[in-house]
């Protein structure tokens, strides 16, 4: 014979349970349109903080990229070269983003003309497969080093972008040997270039 459960529950019981109902739809609508406002407004400061951060980490990259290029070079005293390449041949001054570009510290006897090629014989190398979506431009596709104190025989300026009035160089200095950042117009906390 079956068991059945019995117990006394006050009125006060029973009331509370037979009145729960739970959210009416009037109620879901409300909390879903206030969380798609939310999300509306939320959007743009996260695009735009997404690819400052993107030009800012391209920046910093070159950055360091230039410094230890420099320190190879003297380490090792032989002379070497920096150079740009893109897939579909490079060109000064032209802005980049799809991402399929190297920037290649090669030994100074190196014929590599292709991205694969740089990345096979590269000694340090710093490729756009991470910055797809990032503006990446340089001023010019090669520069030397030389071996004794490791300054550029031509200047080269790397800038990195993601809106073109929002920009961060990298310049290196022939005479010098100077690498600085700085950006338009004092932006992402950079001296003004």
């Amino acid at each position: 014979m079956p068991h059945t459960l019995k117990f006394k529950c006050s009125q006060y019981c029973q009331r509370s349970i037979v009145g729960v109902a739970g959210f009416t739809l009037i109620e879901l609508i409300a909390v879903v349109a206030v969380i798609a406002v939310l999300a509306a407004v939320a959007a743009p400061s996260y695009t735009e903080m997404r690819q400052k951060s993107a030009t800012i980490r391209l920046a910093d990259e070159v950055h360091g990229f230039f410094l230890q290029a420099k320190s190879e070079t003297v380490m090792r005293n032989e002379t070497m070269k920096i150079k740009f390449i893109h897939s579909n041949s490079a060109a000064v001054d032209t802005a980049y983003k799809d991402g399929s570009w190297v920037l290649a510290l090669l030994p100074k006897t190196s014929t590599a003309t292709t991205v694969s090629a740089a990345n096979n014989e590269a000694i340090s190398v710093v490729t756009g497969e991470n910055y797809k979506g990032t503006f990446i431009k340089v001023s010019r596709l090669e520069t030397e080093l030389d071996s004794v104190r490791g300054v550029f025989s031509s200047a080269m300026d790397v800038t990195s972008y993601v809106k073109p009035t929002k920009t961060v160089s990298v310049q290196a200095k022939s005479l010098s040997g100077r690498i600085r950042q700085c950006s338009a117009e004092e932006e992402y906390g950079y001296v003004e270039c």
